[in-house]
């Protein structure tokens, strides 16, 4: 199952302080990744680091299994995955979005339910402590929340991005 992760290409919204050291961080590991930001200097600057980059978040995820978040705010993520031109439009069945970014339980709860009943994809909640420097090492700790399965599937990729990888609970409980 890892080498089968690390083969699929990941796609990354969010090329930020903690974004773009952790897709260095992946690319060097092996995966592919396929990024997008709002802003072009931060997609040039992951082009640069060997990521692909989209036009918007449904080119990021339109051939993914895993789609890793890390934006400052819920309006963002909401944005991102649920806007127009949004991940969801283009998410594969079973595809999961696992989330970095720090947002509210409820909202999280509230977007794993939606991508689950409208999509068949899973969401992984997994806010980080660490910092850019702990991003850029892999030495992250990550305190992730979701389905027993969505997690499964998204693990190897936390551990590849953490020292400190637990799983907490259901949906919601990596940021409770």
């Amino acid at each position: 199952m890892a080498d089968e992760l690390k083969r699929a290409r990941l796609g990354y919204l969010g090329i930020g302080l903690m974004g773009l050291p952790m897709i260095k961080l992946l690319i060097a590991k092996g995966y592919g990744v396929t990024a997008y930001d709002i802003l072009k200097a931060r997609c040039d600057l992951a082009h640069e680091a060997g990521a692909m980059i989209a036009i918007n978040p449904a080119e990021a995820a339109a051939s993914c299994d895993l789609l890793l978040l890390n934006l400052p705010t819920v309006d963002a993520v909401e944005k991102a995955v649920f806007g127009e031109q949004g991940a969801a439009s283009s998410l594969k069945p079973g595809a999961i979005i696992i989330d970095f970014s720090t947002i509210p339980v409820d909202k999280a709860r509230h977007f794993a339910q939606r991508l689950r009943s409208e999509l068949g994809c899973g969401w992984v909640d997994a806010p980080v402590s660490g910092g850019p420097p702990a991003s850029a090492t892999g030495t992250l700790t990550v305190m992730a929340g979701g389905e027993a399965a969505d997690i499964a599937l998204a693990e190897t990729v936390l551990k590849d991005v953490s020292a400190r990888f637990t799983v907490m609970g259901g949906p919601g409980a990596g940021l409770a």
